[in-house]
């Protein structure tokens, strides 16, 4: 039995109409050349309640308004010359639509029909606006706090600077171009070499948190104090691909620490010339009655200083032997000029120096870190904490003397004082050209001394020490000598904090307590106030 043609074709429209149907998010139309609906459907139709056979025989102008159809019958007469086109419009402002014609011909015969595709793209047009919307605050917030923004492609290695960023050093968008060697050229040349280091380390390495400052040349010649920070962005195999960060300006603040330190530094200078002390009267009205608290200080310099200087020659054991006279400028000298000066034997054998640092070495401290500095500050700034932090103040050379006895062959000794064991073991692994990595759960520092350091914003691996030795040495000497320094008065809290390794960059670093990694650089500045 032959087939039904009828039944077949009303099988294949019927399959085609399903089809239709179920395409989500459109409204399918098929246009004969008077612009009259022959076929209509589409899942946004059916699922917006509407029946196609609402439309079928009706011409588009009878059901889309004049001024929308004004609007699309361009595109509908280049779909009838045999052109595919595509226009959106939206509906009452409220819908967002992309139209798709394509002209249905046989052959190379005339236009009989068209297919209209009616998109929504109302969701889709509210994200790009609701980006749109973000990517200007972003923008505002940028401009209004003049942070500037760098952008580094490493597959490209190009660099976009932002406008933000250019104008920070005095430069127009053109001045800037887009490589790395804009932002190098304009180090200063006392960064350049650290700045430099510091990056490459990071993107061979990255680490947590990017951070470093430096100082880059404005367009006028001057000199610019700059905040860097940045995140790194990986591929799907974990290699770095971009680099993104921030630059912020940081002159100002520079200047104020600046003028803070000149300004202390003047105080002291004043009240020594003077030889006086100082006074406070504190009034404080609580509502009930007024309260006065009046403190004053007044000295002779030159008797407490003697009286100090005795008293810890008599504990060190060493005599003060001579003095000196010094004849300065009127008016550059106006103080107390101290100086001291060691006078001891090597033995034979020893050779301590900072240049004899070696990869595999064990770093030993003698100590708890910070004490010195956080009790000056603390008496300085006139801060009452719970528990007394007492300066660690002490004469070394007896405990020296016992670790020389016990490893005569120790490679490294120095004191941790201006910029503390951070800056000193920077200095050290210059000196030898190698790296170090310290544990960060292995430092001994008071908990008290610690939470100082929290309230005064400071690092503790920078806070100055005055009894305490960092001692560098073969990593099989390391627990005769810990045990040596431990059996002392001034060692009881001896620890071994790191290790020496090789490193080109010369870099010290830190493992921290969350598994994680950390430079720690070079002392920026000095530690306000400055204490010696």
């Amino acid at each position: 039995m032959e087939a039904n043609p009828s039944r077949q074709n009303g099988q294949v429209q019927l399959r085609y109409r399903k089809l239709v149907d179920n395409l989500p998010g459109c409204i399918v139309f098929v246009l004969d050349r008077d612009l009259r609906v022959t076929f209509a459907g589409g899942g946004l139709a059916t699922h917006a309640g509407f029946r196609p056979q609402t439309y079928l025989g009706s011409r588009v102008t009878e059901f889309v308004n004049p001024a929308e159809y004004a609007y699309a019958e361009p595109y509908l007469l280049a779909t009838l010359a045999g052109e595919e086109t595509s226009f959106g419009f939206d509906y009452h402002h409220r819908l967002s639509f992309e139209v798709r014609t394509t002209p249905l011909q046989e052959d190379q015969g005339p236009v009989a029909e068209m297919l209209v595709v009616v998109l929504d793209t109302t969701e889709r047009k509210r994200a790009e606006a609701a980006q749109q919307s973000a990517q200007w605050v972003l923008q505002q917030a940028v401009q209004a706090t003049n942070i500037g923004l760098w952008d580094l492609d490493m597959q490209a290695n190009r660099v976009h600077y932002s406008h933000e960023w250019k104008q920070q050093l005095g430069c127009d968008d053109d001045e800037v171009g887009d490589s790395l060697e804009e932002w190098e050229r304009r180090l200063h040349p006392a960064d350049k070499e650290r700045a430099q280091a510091l990056v490459h380390a990071y993107l061979a390495a990255p680490w947590p948190n990017f951070e470093q400052e430096f100082r880059l040349q404005h367009k006028d010649g001057s000199y610019r104090w700059i905040l860097s920070r940045g995140t790194i962005y990986c591929d799907d195999s974990g290699k770095p691909t971009r680099m993104l960060g921030v630059h912020i300006d940081i002159t100002e603040r520079k200047q104020a620490e600046d003028a803070l330190r000149a300004s202390e530094a003047a105080l002291r200078q004043s009240q020594a010339a003077a030889h006086v002390g100082h006074w406070l009267w504190n009034l404080a009205d609580e509502g009930t009655g007024s309260s006065i608290e009046v403190s004053a200080a007044w000295s002779d310099e030159l008797k407490r200083i003697v009286e100090s200087m005795a008293a810890a020659a008599r504990e060190a054991g060493v005599p003060v032997v001579t003095g000196d006279t010094k004849v300065v400028e009127q008016g550059k000298g106006d103080g107390v000029f101290i100086t001291t000066t060691g006078v001891g034997v090597v033995p034979a054998g020893v050779n301590i120096s900072g240049d004899r640092a070696r990869p595999g070495d064990a770093i030993l401290v003698s100590g708890t870190l910070g004490d010195h500095g956080v009790a000056i500050m603390a008496q300085r700034e006139s801060l009452g904490f719970e528990t007394t932090i007492q300066s660690d103040t002490a004469a070394l050379h007896d405990l020296v003397a016992c670790m020389v006895e016990a490893v005569p062959d120790i490679h490294a000794l120095r004191d941790p004082t201006r910029g503390g064991l951070a800056t000193t073991l920077n200095e050290i692994a210059r000196q030898s050209g190698v790296g170090m990595m310290l544990r960060e759960e292995a430092l001994p520092v008071r908990q008290e001394v610690e939470a100082a350091c929290e309230f005064l914003g400071l690092d503790p691996l920078y806070v100055a020490n005055e009894g305490k030795l960092i001692c560098i040495c073969a990593p099989e000497h390391a627990e005769a000598l810990l045990e040596v320094m431990r059996a002392h008065p001034l060692g009881r809290e001896a620890a071994r904090i790191g290790s020496v390794h090789e490193d080109p960059h010369h870099f010290v670093q830190m493992e921290t307590g969350f598994g994680g990694k950390r430079i720690v650089d070079w002392l920026t500045g000095e530690q306000l106030p400055r204490i010696c």
